[in-house]
């Protein structure tokens, strides 16, 4: 295929990196099924639109994030270094359809460590599973492959462990209760 037709293949052509395997009622794959469905509406929300055409934003030399995602199991700092890309990507002007194969090539600049070695492996390769892959496929292949089952069970923990502090007050423990909700 063309460099700029990316179409779905994993591993084996006809397994799709946004499946999820759930044998029977799997609280874990519920659950990574809702975390990714909301990648993919972080995604979606960010690149729905062109940036406006603002005088100062084309004389912006846009440097890359500068927190690559390396492969970390935290669930919070993946969604973090994702909204970091995309409003790069957004203040770059690449969020229509035609600029997905340099989103994703982008993405393989953001990443380091085992995350840098899977993109190689995967997503940047010939041979790759993932050669064709869309952006948002893409990160949630990224997404599946390092934020792992655990996360379901440290969200719940962080949400059971908030505590009202005096110096956050009772505001400060419900924006914390609600970020943790968020991650549940």
């Amino acid at each position: 295929p063309q460099r700029d037709e990316r179409t779905p293949n994993y591993l084996e052509d006809d397994e799709d990196p946004l499946s999820i395997t759930d044998h029977g009622h799997d609280p874990e794959a519920t659950y990574l099924r809702m975390q990714l469905e909301e990648v993919r509406r972080i995604i979606r929300d960010r690149l729905a639109y062109e940036a406006p055409e603002t005088p100062g934003l084309k004389s912006l030399k846009h440097a890359l994030p500068s927190n690559p995602y390396d492969g970390k199991d935290d669930a919070r700092g993946f969604l973090a270094w994702l909204k970091a890309l995309l409003r790069w990507l957004y203040l770059s002007r690449l969020t229509n359809n035609a600029s997905d194969p340099i989103r994703v090539d982008i993405m393989g600049q953001c990443v380091t460590g085992p995350a840098q070695s899977w993109f190689n492996d995967v997503v940047d390769n010939h041979r790759g599973a993932g050669r064709n892959w869309t952006f948002e496929k893409t990160v949630c292949a990224m997404y599946k492959r390092f934020i792992h089952h655990s996360t379901a069970r440290r969200a719940a923990d962080e949400f059971k462990a908030v505590k009202w502090t005096e110096a956050g007050g009772v505001a400060g423990l419900r924006d914390e209760l609600v970020r943790c909700a968020r991650n549940m």
